[in-house]
């Protein structure tokens, strides 16, 4: 989509409200009525809000936005509104805007505010102009709960809203908002900090009706007995100034703490519910929990026994803690005595690197926790309601009348429940399935709340929408799920993908406000005073607005059912970037986005998507990101692109950064845009001269402080060090680089990257290469990098590691071998040493794990490949390497274990990762989508061999199938191919390729 031209004029300024307190989760509603002329012509909207907007035109929603975007180039939506506009009448403009006051992992905190602007132009080409200010209205919308807590640290809070505190059509011609407040000027467009607007560069995300089509259980739910307690300590600790997950080293302990009185001695169990950092416990003198094994589990809650008065309650270093004590005695929670008003008592800040915290986690007593200690005092109207806790931890029972499918219950039987006396659960639950006039009625139980279970079919991600009737008062608490596996459901980890809504009387149509992933629901009905009649649910579907252009079929069922789902995976991770995926994080990991903008290119040609993602990062150089980096992050050294943008975590994983100039590349290969490739390479020669600074004077890269991911695979990977695989990803990167130097006629750029590219090749295979292990090592533990090691420990102010531990750290990879050969830095005479450790992976033995786990010792193992993600590379390896049999053999088995198990899209990890009976934290994530591309390059054999796809390579690896078919979209339109086997056992190739087009075709040497 062209960006658009229109732009804001001086007349349209940033609006909020009078400021009443620190913004946090802030929900307000905006009005503005206005007259338009009789003759229109053309009517447009431009619009933005910091963090979140919807939009109405006269009752009419018209769109949401804005896109991700850093707040100094904070991206603004323009809507053709022509259609929409009353000529010559009053209209009315409206907006629901949600201020979120906090960071997260999609959203760098910046401000609070609306901008609007609606330009109209006449027949006689008069433009009018109407732009939000103080003579807009305001008021806040009082139905959400501000205090409901995170959904996860990557996202913004959970849904919680009273529809009885709704303004029912608040953005209708026909309400009366005399009672609104007026609107206050916050600055004019452009105005800091907000600076360079810039139109969204690509289309608004679907909002297509997607119907459910299973019910998979209808019973009774109970709430676990006992007290949740949610909290969120970011304020106390006070390190929203430091963005998210960043603390400045030696401000970043804590110990949350409180007394426990239990009336008699008694057991207790501990469910723990979303938190992103590991959760660690301690009752009195004993420690549930550690960096290696947290606490994340919400369906394994921890026995404790608790004595009979007093209880020592401990929780290590964490923002968000929350917790359910389930139990039936009547427990107390205080500290009081050491913080007046206090139920919990915080001490922080407290220094990890003098081993304050760990000191402190050994007391006797707490007494002596306190002792010249300063407690900050957290209340008991500090908790929050957390609805899925109550939610995934509640008991379900079955009812007569009811059922419960065998997938969810071989793992979790459900007790019954005497029917004598009660009406069942639901009346036609089939009935909400479809949008035909029939009803499913939900009745009220006398000992418990109706629990319905509603399966969409297949993984998606979108806005749930409700249509019913309700008692005022009913409370439906929703929780969203991706999977039902060995263990039963799979209640999402580290995510509250929940809501509640609490219900009006009468006829009402919930949409939710926040766009989830997931292919199950959980509906809980509580507090119905008489039946709730449900008509229709259903979901908006929101992606990127793809088109189906390319298409893979073949003799082998299999490997089309894993294109498709391929295909399908990577779709449900296009939103207004590439992201993660749909559920768990919405992130746009840059490093992920490389893998599934190949795919994209394939399957949709959505080659905007990809651009915008490019110059996204890119924007991440910006000198005026020191804008929003916390100083003492800026004060550390330069930085290279984030890992995720836009974000509050400003975090960096090399190997991101590198796959993002891979990336730039190969947009500019698949759409030969000439000026898009200029952009990327100013970008990307900044980057590169940034990372030259982090060479050592033996050309390994090496970047302080950062995060060493290649997988998830416990390699030797620490956020210091010479770590091999980042050097030779630069060395790649750097190739690229040339490349693109050349294309733009910079020869004496393209002559500095190529010698930059060997020096690095040869310190791999200098410093890199290990004669005991026939292999490389993952990082570089020699004498020199000890002393390295030693400096860096001295400046920082720790302890060194002793040279025994530091030199027994070390690993040797499959991924990191496989790398160093994928990017052209093996010598021949190492060739097929490496290549073993590549084809290792035909054993299908991969073990997820991370480089936190990774053991000390000798490594007499090797580190196997952990996950979907990196067999991208290990399958791009044995392309390259001219071993396509064997790389086709990988995908099939690999990928088909997915779909035995019922998968609708890839799975971050393979089966086993996360244990308790599931398979994978996220069962849909766009970096396991590597066979879409593969088929369609490889078996298919479709690339372009020049920029563009001005020339067409066709060269089809056959594998062990007769015949493949399929078109792959380019810029100048679609390429169909067609081969099979003939009767002699030679491939027969018909093709059509756009006008203009050179086609090569090339036969493999043997069939």
């Amino acid at each position: 989509m062209p960006m658009s031209t229109e732009t804001f004029s001086s007349g349209a300024v940033w609006i909020w409200a009078e400021p009443t307190a620190a913004l946090h989760n802030d929900w307000r509603y905006f009005r503005h009525r206005w007259t338009a002329p009789v003759n229109i012509r053309r009517a447009t909207l431009l619009i933005t809000a910091d963090s979140r907007y919807e939009v109405s035109l006269n009752g009419t929603h018209i769109g949401r936005g804005p896109v991700r975007s850093f707040p100094y180039a904070y991206a603004y939506d323009v809507y053709d509104i022509t259609a929409s506009v009353q000529a010559g009448a009053e209209n009315v403009i409206a907006a629901l805007v949600n201020a979120y006051g906090d960071h997260s992992m999609v959203y760098i905190l910046a401000g609070a505010g609306l901008l609007c602007e609606i330009i109209l132009e006449d027949n006689s080409g008069k433009i009018m102009r109407v732009g939000s200010g103080s003579d807009w209205k305001t008021t806040p919308c009082e139905a959400f709960n501000a205090q409901a807590p995170r959904i996860s640290v990557q996202l913004g809070f959970e849904e919680q809203i009273d529809g009885r505190r709704e303004i029912v059509d608040w953005d209708s011609l026909d309400l009366d908002d005399a009672g609104w407040s007026p609107a206050v000027n916050v600055g004019s467009a452009g105005t800091a900090p907000w600076t360079n607007l810039t139109p969204s560069s690509i289309p608004f995300l679907t909002e297509d009706l997607t119907p459910p089509v299973a019910i998979k259980a209808v019973e009774l739910a109970r709430t676990r007995p006992g007290m949740i307690w949610n909290l969120d300590l970011r304020t106390q600790l006070n390190t929203m100034r430091n963005g998210l997950r960043s603390a400045p080293p030696g401000e970043r302990g804590s110990i949350l703490f409180t007394e426990i009185t239990a009336p008699k001695a008694c057991d207790i169990r501990i469910h723990m519910f979303p938190n992103y950092e590991p959760i660690i416990i301690r009752v009195n003198d004993s420690t549930y929990g550690d960096a290696n094994s947290p606490l994340d589990n919400p369906e394994a809650p921890i026995p404790v026994h608790l004595n009979q008065g007093a209880n020592l309650f401990m929780v290590k270093t964490v923002e968000w803690p929350s917790f359910l004590f389930e139990t039936s005695e009547q427990l107390t929670y205080s500290a009081e005595r050491f913080a007046k008003g206090a139920a919990w008592g915080l001490i922080s800040p407290l220094n990890e690197l003098q081993g304050e915290v760990e000191a402190l986690w050994l007391v006797d007593s707490l007494d002596d926790l306190v002792r010249n200690k300063s407690v900050i005092a957290i209340p008991a109207s500090a908790n929050k309601t957390d609805i899925f806790g109550l939610t995934s931890s509640q008991e379900f029972l079955a009812v007569p009348g009811g059922f419960c499918t065998h997938d969810i219950t071989r793992a979790t039987p459900r007790k019954s429940v005497n029917g004598a006396g009660r009406a069942v659960p639901a009346d036609a639950p089939n009935a909400l399935l479809h949008d035909n006039g029939q009803w499913t009625t939900i009745n009220p139980q006398p000992d418990g709340d109706v629990h319905v279970v509603i399966d969409f079919g297949r993984e998606t991600i979108g806005y749930v929408q409700i249509d019913m009737d309700a008692p005022e008062g009913a409370i439906i608490d929703g929780n969203f799920f991706e999977g039902i596996d060995d263990g039963g459901i799979f209640w999402t980890r580290n995510l509250r993908n929940s809501f509640r809504y609490v219900c009006r009387e009468g006829h009402q149509v919930f949409t939710s406000h926040e766009r989830r992933g997931f292919r199950y629901g959980s509906f809980t009905f509580r507090n119905l005073s008489r039946p709730l009649k449900i008509r229709h649910i259903t979901h908006k579907m929101a992606t990127y607005p793809v088109e189906a252009k390319g298409s893979f079929h073949s003799s082998d069922e299999t490997l089309n059912k894993i294109w498709e789902v391929g295909a399908y995976t990577v779709r449900l991770c296009m939103l207004d970037t590439y992201v993660d995926c749909p559920a768990y994080e919405q992130v746009y990991w840059v490093g992920d986005a490389r893998n599934s903008a190949l795919v994209n290119g394939i399957a949709f040609g959505a080659y905007d998507l990809t651009d915008r993602c490019v110059r996204l990062t890119g924007e991440s150089l910006s000198q005026e990101i020191k804008m929003v980096i916390p100083p003492h992050i800026q004060a550390m050294r330069t930085h290279i692109t984030s890992s995720h943008v836009v974000s509050g975590w400003f975090d960096e994983i090399p190997m991101w950064t590198f796959l993002w100039i891979w990336m730039a590349w190969e947009q500019y290969m698949n759409t030969g845009d000439k000026q898009a490739l200029v952009d990327y390479y100013a970008y990307v020669k900044e980057c590169l001269i940034r990372c030259e600074t982090f060479l050592t004077e033996r050309d390994l890269f090496d970047v302080p402080d950062v995060w060493n991911l290649v997988d998830w695979a416990a390699q030797d990977l620490e956020r210091d060090g010479e770590v091999i695989s980042n050097t030779a990803l630069m060395a790649q990167a750097l190739d690229y680089a040339s490349w693109m130097a050349e294309a733009l006629g910079h020869a004496d750029d393209k002559a500095h990257h190529e010698a930059i590219a060997k020096r690095l090749r040869d310190a791999v295979n200098k410093y890199g290469w290990s004669d005991e292990y026939q292999c490389y090592v993952d990082t570089v533990r020699d004498q020199t990098a000890y002393e390295y090691h030693q400096k860096l420990s001295a400046k920082r102010g720790v302890t060194p590691d002793t040279w025994e531990v530091f030199h027994n750290k070390q690993r040797i990879s499959e991924p990191t071998n496989t790398l160093v050969l994928l990017c052209n830095t093996v010598p021949a005479e190492r060739r097929d040493a490496v290549m073993k450790l590549v084809l290792n992976a035909k054993d299908g033995k991969f073990i997820g794990s991370s480089p936190w786990y990774a053991s000390a010792g000798k490594p007499d193992e090797m580190v196997p490949v952990g996950s979907p993600w990196f067999l991208f590379f290990t399958l791009e390896t044995l392309f390259q390497e001219g071993l396509s049999t064997d790389a086709l053999t990988i995908l099939r088995e690999q990928w088909n274990r997915m779909l035995e198990k019922g998968a609708t899209s890839f799975w971050e990890t393979f089966p086993g990762h996360i244990g308790s009976g599931h398979w994978s934290r996220s069962l849909c994530h766009g970096w396991s989508a590597a066979p879409a591309y593969f088929l369609t390059t490889q078996v298919l054999g479709v690339k372009p061999a020049e920029p563009g796809y001005s020339r067409i390579r066709i060269a089809p690896q056959p594998f062990n199938l007769t015949w493949a078919e399929g078109v792959v979209p380019t810029p100048r339109g679609p390429v169909t191919v067609s081969w099979k086997l003939n009767e002699s056992g030679q491939l027969d190739v018909q093709y059509d390729a756009p006008q203009g087009c050179e086609v090569e075709v090339v036969l493999p040497e043997r069939v």
